[in-house]
């Protein structure tokens, strides 16, 4: 397989009659793989019947769903190129994407929510000529499903090639408004075969004909590689709409799932769920995790639960696998070297050179923080329209992650902080994932977020919030003095007095989180800007 035109079209032609899909989104729906790769041909040549061109870009406003696998498989077997949207961006940022990656067509999801922010920037969009209702009919909408009856299943008459571009996927915009990653197909295939090398190297793993990989993250965001690397295995792909921590248990057990991707935090909900032993789990062969550092605390209470499944990757939608953690680095016994392991993100991935840099971009010693640089052929093409900040990350071969971090004498990665989120308290670095990791050790904390607040005497002041579990929200809901000084005094006596937070506060809902469910530290900078002392 040269692109990822080519998985569907493959697998139709070897096991035409092997199931492929399976999608919980609104209906139970099931698909070999002739059924999928029908579908998605009679998509391609419907959306070029309606004069899309290769080239040209098709935005996707749409929930996890079947018909969103189709559209991406349609688009690289035409050369159209996929804008997937985030749809809890605002509406301004939404119509932003839209209207700077050029798109000739906008597909829309059956939500109400949706088809709200259609109705107030459709006014703006003067480049869609085309819009299209996924699942139901929409008065001046083409319909999707009308569009495929219509059409032909044959193969479309488009030859891709694997230096082509594939998809136009917007950066989370943590820093700014979204940036425009362009991908080509040979970086995608080589993200699948890079991660599927290290897989077999870091973890021994094998793969059956029989394996499966629940999706539960959102299909518009880079996370959404498993579909196409369990597919390109020929292997079934099992969909939610929505991640649901009850449906999660429900489908492990009923379509005895193997493998699922997740973040931290999805695991940290699961093994802390009261329901979590009525449901079989032992199908899993593996939890993947990444997007976030996982509290080291946390991960030990997982493994304890569910046993040495776990790993993790690390990339960015620029991009990727940059580094691995295998089974056998996820350990909570054994020496300290071994035990502090589940820290790092790992080594790097066999078809991926890491570098450490300083400000100049000189390598440094072992063990000295710098960023974090990576080459290989997985990496974005350029960013669309924005040849300047293609230029900052892009250096000769190498792309400038932004992240610091230091390798061990063993070679394992250790990720401090991005630049972004560093805090500098009197001139001190304080890196907000270390204090983190300390306050996660007393038993009411469910989540914690540190940040830098501004403050005239230090510059920053570390600033700790903290969303305890439900059974110790009554405990200490008149009495929070007393485990803010616990958790003070927990924090004095494991990091250095600079580290420890001058503010604690309780939050008393779930802390902000990105799509993917990664604890993000945006919304609270803003809230902190003033922030006073406790």
């Amino acid at each position: 397989m040269q692109t990822l035109a080519d998985i569907p079209r493959k697998w139709a032609s070897m096991i035409p009659d092997k199931e492929c899909m399976v999608c919980y989104s609104y209906d139970e729906e099931r698909f070999t793989w002739k059924q999928l790769n029908d579908r998605i041909n009679r998509l391609a040549n419907a959306l070029l019947k309606l004069g899309f061109k290769r080239g040209e870009h098709l935005a996707i406003l749409m929930e996890n769903c079947h018909r969103y696998v189709e559209l991406y498989y349609a688009t690289y077997k035409t050369g159209i190129i996929p804008v997937p949207l985030n749809f809890r961006l605002h509406r301004n940022e939404i119509r932003h994407i839209i209207e700077h990656s050029d798109a000739r067509g906008l597909v829309v999801g059956p939500e109400k929510e949706l088809h709200e922010i259609l109705a107030a920037i459709k006014p703006q969009l003067k480049k869609v000529r085309t819009f299209i209702s996924a699942i139901e009919r929409v008065p001046g909408m083409e319909y999707y499903e009308k569009m495929l009856e219509q059409s032909t299943s044959n193969e479309p008459p488009v030859e891709i090639k694997e230096d082509d571009d594939a998809l136009l996927m917007y950066t989370g915009g943590t820093t700014g408004l979204p940036k425009g990653a362009v991908l080509t197909h040979r970086n995608q295939v080589n993200w699948i075969i890079d991660g599927l090398i290290t897989s077999v190297v870091f973890n021994s793993t094998s793969f059956n004909k029989d394996d499966s990989t629940l999706f539960i993250l959102p299909a518009f965001h880079i996370s959404y590689w498993p579909i196409i690397l369990y597919h390109f295995l020929g292997l079934k792909v099992v969909m939610v709409r929505r991640p649901d921590l009850i449906q999660i248990m429900q489908l492990i057990e009923k379509e005895k799932i193997t493998h699922m991707n997740a973040v931290p935090t999805v695991y940290f909900w699961l093994v802390n769920h009261p329901d979590l032993r009525k449901y079989d789990l032992s199908s899993i062969v593996s939890f993947g995790w990444a997007g976030a550092q996982f509290p080291h605390e946390v991960l030990k209470q997982c493994i304890e639960v569910f046993g040495p499944v776990f790993t993790s990757g690390c990339g960015a939608t620029e991009g990727g696998p940059w580094a691995q953690l295998g089974f056998s680095d996820h350990v909570i016994e054994g020496s300290e070297l071994e035990k502090d392991r589940i820290k790092s993100i790992g080594k790097p991935t066999l078809l991926c050179d890491v570098k450490i840099v300083d400000d100049n971009g000189r390598e440094v010693k072992q063990g000295e923080v710098g960023e974090m640089v990576v080459k290989t052929k997985s990496t974005m093409k350029e960013y669309w329209k924005d040849p300047e900040k293609t230029k900052k990350v892009m250096k000769g071969d190498w792309y400038y992650t932004g992240d610091l971090g230091y390798v061990s004498e063993d070679g394992y990665i250790y990720l401090k902080e991005r630049t972004a989120d560093m805090i500098k308290s009197g001139g001190e670095r304080v890196y907000p994932s270390e204090v983190e990791n300390v306050i996660y050790k007393h038993p009411s904390v469910s989540e914690v977020t540190v940040i830098g607040a501004p403050d005239l005497e230090w510059g920053e002041k570390v600033v700790a919030v903290v969303y305890l579990k439900r059974e110790f929200h009554e405990k200490y809901k008149e009495n929070e003095d007393s485990l803010r000084n616990e958790l003070k005094e927990l924090c004095r006596k494991e990091l250095s007095g600079y580290k420890c937070p001058k503010v604690i506060d309780f939050s008393d809902q779930p802390l902000p989180k990105t799509v993917v469910g990664k604890l993000t530290r945006k919304e609270l900078k803003d809230k902190y800007k003033t922030a006073g002392n406790k």
